[in-house]
């Protein structure tokens, strides 16, 4: 295995649809201005995965975040591209059909090679 501390961060994102999508790393002297760096992210996660001996029950979820940065790092000879993203609480929809959050919650890095934008 082979092992390097090297990686090229980035600040932009530019999707295979040509829309770009920003990370908070470029905000430049806090200025209020318009900004597209929070994302909702959709996840398979595994209903059962508590319980070792069940069958998988896999379910897509839909979770929001804001992105930190976007990271390129190879690691055995192959390329990865990852974003940091800030995650929220749950996502709570009120009786209007409003969306809201109450806190940031982790951190983590996101793989967007399979990302479907």
């Amino acid at each position: 295995m082979e092992v390097n501390n090297y990686g090229v961060r980035y600040g932009r994102l530019r999707t295979s649809d040509g829309q770009y999508i920003s990370s908070c790393c470029i905000k430049r002297n806090n200025k209020i201005a318009r900004n597209n760096y929070c994302a909702q992210i959709r996840r398979t996660i595994d209903k059962l995965a508590h319980r070792p001996n069940a069958p998988p029950q896999l379910v897509i979820v839909d979770i929001y975040g804001i992105v930190n940065y976007y990271l390129v790092h190879e690691f055995n000879h192959q390329v990865y591209m990852l974003a940091y993203v800030q995650l929220t609480s749950k996502i709570v929809e009120d009786e209007y059909g409003c969306k809201h959050f109450t806190q940031f919650r982790s951190k983590e890095f996101i793989d967007l090679n399979t990302d479907k934008r």
